[in-house]
């Protein structure tokens, strides 16, 4: 996929990622929540499997009962300087959050990525 992406893009092209803080999320997982939203309430299970957070949804809607699961693998920086390094790509800069302060795998909740 990443080789998809670096032949689409122009010479001087950049990609820009945004993905869940792995590391973080994993040292502050809420493994079971209900969400109020009105007239729905959301019972939310989250648990690892497979390296990866799945994230299950139950809720009752007019008498009709809805489940559904989330799936998001657990990557880290490291694994995509692999990915990046193995298509010929690099990382130029990471953030941490959408104010674009300095990535910290405990404390940021997003990891962003430059990458060239």
């Amino acid at each position: 996929m990443i080789r998809n992406i670096k032949s689409s893009l122009n010479r001087n092209g950049v990609l820009i990622i945004d993905f869940l803080n792995s590391t973080k999320v994993l040292a502050n997982l809420v493994k079971e929540e209900v969400v109020d939203r009105g007239l729905i309430k959301f019972k939310i299970n989250r648990f690892i499997e497979n390296d990866s957070i799945v994230k299950e949804i139950r809720f009752k809607h007019s008498g009709k009962a809805f489940h559904f699961f989330e799936r998001v693998q657990l990557l880290t920086l490291d694994h995509f300087n692999t990915f990046f390094d193995s298509a010929g790509m690099q990382i130029k800069k990471t953030f941490g959050n959408y104010t674009l302060d300095r990535y910290n795998a405990e404390k940021s909740d997003r990891l962003i990525l430059i990458v060239k």
